[in-house]
């Protein structure tokens, strides 16, 4: 879980998903070996999520996902945040395969 808290504060915390990717992007070439990793353990963290996801997800990577419900803000559900999650694990794995990185096919098991 600690490299997973990692990934959260370096691609998450307090940027946009488009600033996310394009840190990833820039990192991949410096870092290759670290890139892999790091995709391996949040694919792993994804395909078979903890009990306390979202409250990690908020706390580390102040990652909020809200939906508007009759003009009140109301935080996503925990399916969400795990598809939102899985979204970005699918985004970094195309742009680490369009960096040249060989990854092998995955799944998302449910």
């Amino acid at each position: 879980m600690d490299e997973f808290i990692s990934w959260l504060l370096v691609y998450c915390h307090d940027t946009s998903d488009d600033e996310a990717r394009a840190s990833w992007r820039a990192m991949i070439p410096r870092s290759p070996d670290q890139a892999a990793d790091e995709l391996r353990c949040v694919t792993a963290v994804a395909d078979d999520p903890p009990p306390d996801l979202v409250p990690v997800m908020q706390q580390y990577g102040w990652v909020n996902l809200y939906r508007w419900k009759k003009h009140v803000r109301v935080l996503k559900s925990d399916a969400e945040y795990l598809e939102w999650l899985r979204r970005m694990v699918d985004n970094f794995r195309e742009i680490a395969k369009s960096e040249g990185m060989d990854l092998p096919p995955h799944e998302w098991s449910d």
